[in-house]
């Protein structure tokens, strides 16, 4: 099933299910100090990269959670990115978008161990995409 993490409706489906992997992501290449330009992104899409790469993934992970608890197993698998390990010139807002999510993935797997619930985060190379 694939569902868009920003979509409410998504958020209330991932409340019936105990095991997903995110996948969600994009980004904006450009150089940080230019994103205050006209030529460079406007705000509304810096927000809208933030959207899906960090706050829209915490809703559907939250609601997994409660129905993990009762059969005490489960498994959150967060599709990451090697740039959360070293990024290149131009992806600062990628980079730091997917650090911020693994960041609370980290704390959230400390958090859920004792449940027996496991997260996972997954840190793949490159890949030839749109973006």
């Amino acid at each position: 099933m694939t569902l868009n993490v920003t979509d409410p409706q998504t958020q209330n489906i991932a409340e019936k299910v105990n095991d997903i992997v995110n996948n969600a992501g994009y980004g904006l290449r450009g150089v940080l100090e230019d994103l205050t330009t006209a030529t460079a992104f406007s705000q509304t899409q810096i927000h809208a990269q933030m959207a899906k790469n960090f706050f829209g993934a915490l809703p559907v992970i939250k609601g997994s959670i409660p129905y993990s608890h009762e059969p005490k197993s489960g498994t959150i698998v967060n599709i990451s990115s090697i740039s959360e390990m070293t990024s290149n010139a131009g992806y600062s807002l990628y980079a730091g978008f997917k650090i911020a999510l693994e960041g609370a993935l980290e704390s959230l797997a400390a958090e859920l161990a004792p449940f027996g619930i496991r997260v996972l985060i997954v840190e793949p190379g490159g890949y030839r995409t749109n973006f």
